[in-house]
């Protein structure tokens, strides 16, 4: 069972990563209020049709990530409390290091100036060492683990709790 929550949490996690690459190389004006704080203030202004798109893209990716989790430990016979929210708070904790790995070190070191916005392009807060320590670091291994993780872990609870109960 705990084989399948693991791979199941790489899947959602390659999906998941693939994505923001590729909507970000796309468009790297779309994650403009993803990027440090000192980079938003001097960007120029989102275009409405970029956040747009970016907001549906997130919205379409996190129903993905989540109906794919509560589906996969469904399916998987997890039941109980505990192993269902282990379960959910795993397959996030997989999602955010593929995202942490994948589009914060890896794609962003690949993709270099291409992801830099327009008129940000000099800002020291491209750096490697300063993306991550103020943006990178406090977000995946704050926010993530202490709010992300938890919450997919408890909708996953509920969801699959109430699945058990309608469908045995």
């Amino acid at each position: 069972m705990w084989f399948h929550v693991i791979l199941d949490g790489l899947a959602m996690s390659l999906v998941f990563t693939l994505t923001l690459c590729l909507v970000s190389y796309m468009d790297p004006q779309a994650f403009t209020r993803m990027y440090p704080l000192g980079i938003q203030k001097i960007a120029p202004q989102i275009p409405k049709d970029s956040n747009r798109r970016k907001n549906l893209m997130l919205a379409l990716l996190w129903s993905f990530v989540l109906l794919f989790s509560i589906a996969s430990n469904y399916l998987n016979g997890v039941r109980g409390f505990w192993p269902l929210f282990l379960a959910g708070y795993i397959q996030l904790f997989l999602v955010d290091m593929g995202d942490f790995f994948g589009w914060n070190i890896l794609f962003r070191e690949k993709m270099g100036r291409r992801l830099h916005l327009p008129g940000t392009e000099d800002s020291p807060l491209y750096s490697r060492r300063n993306w991550l320590v103020r943006m990178a670091i406090p977000n995946h291994f704050g926010i993530w683990l202490v709010g992300i993780c938890p919450l997919g872990g408890l909708v996953n609870v509920g969801a699959v709790s109430l699945l058990t109960f309608l469908f045995g």
